[in-house]
């Protein structure tokens, strides 16, 4: 749905989609003719802690009239609203980390002022599959945190850089300076001659 998004946005088709009005498909703030590569979220693991919440009221709760089973529902729902509220998109111009969630804040940064794209696991994140993506700038840093796959996340964003610095080459011709042309002068009468025939025309002298 995002990339359907986006190519509305590229092509400057701003229709209304799942009830997102025109001046909202500008808030998200994609420039003209910017596509999305990849969009990346929280791993579930990062909220561990919020889904073992949920499962004690399962297990303990459950049994009073099912209000452990509305609260654990609840707790599941709060999660993932709240997971999902960080994304994490990598365009073919920029890095875009954004959290959307009551409140909202954006941080992006274009590949030109993107210095080194570096990764980061401790010992039992990189067991679970998750790490930290660091993207060293010009003016800080900006951080994918708690992405699932890591090395794919590292890896598109060092990609889509490439691409995006990459220029295509011109062809330089040098062109050599053509070479004067000698001045012919009859040998008999020192006239110049403008070009070579069999006589002079000035003295009738035989040329050739």
């Amino acid at each position: 749905m995002i990339l359907k998004m986006a190519e509305e946005i590229k092509e400057g088709k701003l229709k209304e989609t799942l009830g997102i009005k025109k001046d909202k498909y500008e808030k998200m703030g994609f420039n003209e003719g910017e596509n999305i590569i990849g969009t990346f979220y929280k791993s579930p693991l990062v909220f561990w802690y919020l889904y073992i919440i949920a499962v004690l009221f399962f297990i303990f709760l459950g049994a009073f009239y099912g209000i452990g089973i509305i609260f654990g529902v609840l707790t599941i729902l709060f999660t993932e609203l709240y997971r999902r509220g960080f994304k994490f998109y990598v365009t073919n111009q920029r890095v875009i980390r954004d959290f959307t969630f009551l409140r909202r804040k954006t941080e992006d940064s274009t590949y030109d002022l993107v210095t080194t794209v570096t990764l980061s696991q401790t010992f039992s994140t990189r067991i679970l599959g998750m790490g930290n993506v660091i993207i060293n700038t010009a003016g800080g840093s900006i951080v994918f945190d708690g992405v699932a796959n890591p090395e794919r996340v590292r890896s598109t964003i060092i990609k889509a850089k490439q691409d995006y610095l990459v220029k295509p080459k011109g062809v330089s011709v040098i062109l050599e300076p053509s070479k004067k042309e000698e001045a012919i002068f009859c040998p008999y009468c020192g006239h110049k001659l403008e070009e070579i025939s069999k006589f002079c025309p000035y003295c009738g002298g035989r040329l050739k």
